[in-house]
């Protein structure tokens, strides 16, 4: 509880997360009363809206196209001189999840067409589950909620401006 409390609260303090302190409060809130469908629900549009506020910020017009949209926020974080190599490997990193699990269209139910699983995978947080309304009861789970929580926080540190590296956390 106290290490969540402490990413939510170097959240708030991060200038891309202004907009956004009530919703993030909320769902942290939210998952530390143990409700583990609320905070998905929650976060998931976050990482789309995070990543796009940060683009928009660096003076770039996003690509409307949700996949190319991770790339471009990577080059940009990649392209800032300040960021160390760590950052551009974590960013690397970040952005292969983004594509390859959160965008992925696959889904823990057979596909009618085929009656085959789209993917074999254990369930994580993806976009396409939770937005067409599908549900699976496994898919809402305390590991869940945490693995948004850490792409969120991903997201945030990895957005950070050069001043509010110096001062954060």
């Amino acid at each position: 509880d106290n290490l969540l409390k402490e990413i939510l609260s170097r959240w708030l303090e991060a200038s891309l997360a202004k907009k956004r302190e009530k919703v993030l409060s909320t769902a942290i809130n939210l998952f530390l009363a143990n409700d583990y469908i609320s905070p998905i629900y929650i976060l998931l549009p976050q990482i789309e809206g995070l990543i796009t506020d940060h683009i928009i910020r660096k003076g770039e017009v996003p690509n409307s196209q949700l996949n190319k949209r991770f790339i471009q926020f990577g080059l940009i974080i990649k392209s800032e001189k300040f960021n160390s190599k760590m950052t551009k490997y974590l960013t690397k990193t970040l952005i292969s999840y983004l594509k390859g699990v959160f965008y992925k269209t696959w889904f823990p139910y057979p596909n009618p067409k085929s009656g085959k699983q789209l993917r074999t995978a254990k369930i994580a947080p993806q976009r396409h589950v939770t937005l067409h309304g599908e549900i699976n009861p496994l898919y809402f789970t305390k590991e869940n909620c945490l693995k948004l929580i850490c792409t969120i926080d991903a997201i945030i540190l990895l957005s950070l401006r050069e001043k509010e590296l110096k001062g954060s956390k």
